[in-house]
């Protein structure tokens, strides 16, 4: 009987090239299992994180949205609700991981009035963990409508006096600013006279006008006041510059006179002087208003004496008549004694009492004892002759009396 052996495979175990595969794979498959299982941990912690910093930011909004529109916090010149709040948890109290910061801006609608809108920008972020942020943008409306937050209108109506009823203005420019912030807005009247500003936050305001070749009257006390849900209405009134004309010439021979100093007052305006050109005429272009009155005078360094008048200004351009008329020549007068020493007084009785004219003037020491006084046109009117008295001290009666013209001149004695 045959007896045969057989050996099976198994028998013989695992081989090392087998055993380092084996290995290898229950490695990678290992890895991969804790990998996905931390990728998976890692975003659970990110998502919660977006979340809770998601209700941080709705919860700012929301907060944002129950104020009052006008409210401090809601300002744009540094209004925040609140500013930067660090260290928040998931329901805004302290100790936590989120850091919460607020921006406010004016929204970009109806430009040309004060905005009804507020842009809201809330932006919560962290570093622990994973490093994130979240930002949430709002728009916050407001209404002058409805009431429900502290809005006005302000409607400005620009008159034209200049013909004695006011008449509507289109074409004026008239800037509105909100005091609390400083914002400053601008509108052109309409055809109707009218410049209106819509959703303007109530409180203090300032209204200001400009027409090309037109005055601003001011009718009330600024600042002006916006009121909340109205509206309110205000009055602006122009008149328009006009030209004045005015001639100057000679008391005494009618004769234009250039280089003369020609001055227009009025109160509340400051007009500048101006001299007489070669014709004798100085012409104040774009300086009076209708319906004012100025005094007008006359003076400069080579006039000794001036006139002046009053001049009304019509609805329109006005030409001085008659013109101004200039003393241009001054009066001398030599007063002499019989002996040495001593000073000579010039006076002008005003029917009155004695003014002194100028200050003392000592006589000569020598022969003729004489001293000359130089008596300006201003103490003329209109070249009339006028009488001056000469004494040796402050005078008790009228002595020595001269009487004199314009350019004329005398001598006299003294006693």
């Amino acid at each position: 009987m045959r007896v045969s052996k057989q050996v099976r495979a198994a028998d013989t175990g695992f081989t090392v090239v087998e055993l380092v595969v084996a290995a290898a794979i229950l490695f990678f498959v290992v890895t991969g299992a804790i990998t996905g299982i931390m990728f998976a941990s890692q975003s659970a912690i990110l998502t919660d994180r977006r979340s809770e910093a998601l209700m941080l930011a709705n919860k700012t909004i929301e907060f944002a949205r129950n104020l009052p529109f006008d409210d401090a916090k809601l300002t744009t010149s540094g209004g925040t609700i609140p500013p930067v709040q660090t260290n928040r948890d998931a329901r805004g109290n302290v100790p936590g991981p989120y850091t919460i910061t607020t921006t406010v801006a004016d929204g970009t609608y109806l430009a040309t009035s004060a905005s009804p809108y507020r842009d809201i920008r809330v932006t919560v972020s962290w570093t622990q963990t994973i490093p994130g942020n979240v930002t949430v943008v709002s728009t916050i409306a407001g209404s002058s409508i409805t009431g429900d937050y502290n809005f006005g209108n302000v409607y400005v109506t620009v008159y034209c006096q200049d013909s004695g009823t006011n008449v509507k203005t289109p074409g004026a420019t008239v800037g509105l600013t909100e005091v609390a912030s400083g914002r400053v807005w601008s509108q052109m009247s309409s055809s109707l006279g009218v410049a209106g500003f819509t959703y303007v936050p109530s409180g203090s305001i300032v209204l200001t006008a400009t027409y090309s070749d037109y005055y601003v009257d001011p009718v009330v006390p600024t600042p002006y006041s916006c009121v909340a849900n109205a509206n309110t209405n205000f009055t602006v009134q122009v008149r328009q510059w006009r030209n004045l004309t005015i001639d100057v010439v000679s008391a005494s021979t009618g004769a234009a006179v250039s280089g003369a100093l020609v001055n227009v007052t009025a109160s509340g305006f400051s007009i500048p002087s101006q001299l007489t050109d070669s014709s004798g005429r100085a012409v104040f272009v774009n300086r009076v208003l209708a319906g004012t009155t100025y005094a007008v005078s006359t003076t400069g360094t080579v006039v000794f004496g001036g006139d002046s008048d009053q001049v009304t200004m019509p609805n329109g351009d006005k030409t001085l008549s008659p013109p101004l008329s200039l003393v241009t020549n001054p009066a001398t007068v030599k007063a002499k004694k019989a002996t040495s020493g001593g000073s000579a007084y010039l006076w002008a009785w005003n029917g009155t009492s004695y003014t002194q004219i100028g200050s003392a003037q000592a006589y000569a020491t020598t022969r003729p004892y004489t001293t000359t006084f130089t008596i300006a046109g201003s103490n003329f009117v209109d070249g009339a002759p006028t009488t001056f008295y000469l004494t040796n001290s402050s005078p008790g009666t009228a002595t020595n009396p001269v009487t004199l013209t314009a350019g004329a001149s005398a001598e006299t004695t003294v006693n």
